[in-house]
């Protein structure tokens, strides 16, 4: 199991494994306890599968947050398709982090994601873009290869869909035909319409442990994995 520290009082726990033939001797207890002890104190926080909700709610985990619906997609020639949105999508630079964090806090507005969206989205085998309208960032999003043929969509924030688009096409153009596309939409909204055809997967519900971490959903097209 992993732990990540999104801020100094913000801890999101992912991936708890553990092998077919160890399940049953207690052991996913035991790495769970050491990784809530070694979390606290600090706000909590989980992506849930339905199924598991409930034990989660057990484990203390009681205070409910954004849900995100799983989606996949297969890159084809159609996403060479222009989207018209009057904006220049161009690859992160530093220049553009003061535009990019006053984006971010349209969505997380009580929160400093800075440290960890400097971590998470520049790095090998990421690629990072902006959407700028000549006065000010309007959209960022992200795309990393996950292994030979994956690669996940995250982290897309723009002030339209027209501009999320924009963006989301930029990422893909770059990837090999028929690669696999994972990405996670908040519930209540529908992929754009770029990547129509795309599967639906898991429904996960984000809980906290401590309080719930206030989100504006308006500007989040597409979720960040694995930290808030």
């Amino acid at each position: 199991m992993n732990r990540v520290r999104c801020t100094d009082d913000v801890i999101y726990m992912d991936n708890l494994i553990i092998r077919p033939e160890a399940r049953g001797l207690g052991i996913g207890r035991h790495v769970w306890n050491a990784v809530v002890e070694a979390s606290r104190p600090g706000n909590i926080v989980l992506d849930g599968v339905q199924a598991m909700v409930p034990w989660y709610r057990k484990q203390g985990f009681t205070h409910s947050g954004m849900d995100v619906t799983t989606y996949s997609f297969r890159v084809t020639g159609s996403i060479n398709k222009p989207v018209q949105c009057g904006v220049s999508v161009i690859d992160l630079c530093d220049s553009h982090w003061p535009g990019v964090l006053t984006l971010d806090r349209t969505v997380y507005p009580t929160l400093d994601r800075e440290r960890i969206l400097r971590a998470f989205m520049v790095g090998n085998d990421v690629r990072t873009v902006v959407a700028d309208d000549g006065r000010e960032v309007v959209g960022i999003g992200s795309v990393h290869k996950k292994t030979e043929g994956l690669y996940g969509l995250r982290n897309v924030i723009a002030t339209n869909e027209q501009v999320a688009e924009a963006i989301v096409r930029e990422l893909l153009v770059g990837l090999p035909q028929e690669s696999k596309v994972l990405f996670r939409v908040p519930v209540g909204k529908k992929p754009m319409e770029l990547l129509g055809g795309a599967e639906q997967g898991s429904l996960n519900t984000r809980l906290h442990s401590d309080k719930t971490i206030e989100i504006c959903t308006d500007n989040l097209w597409m979720a960040l994995c694995n930290i808030v």
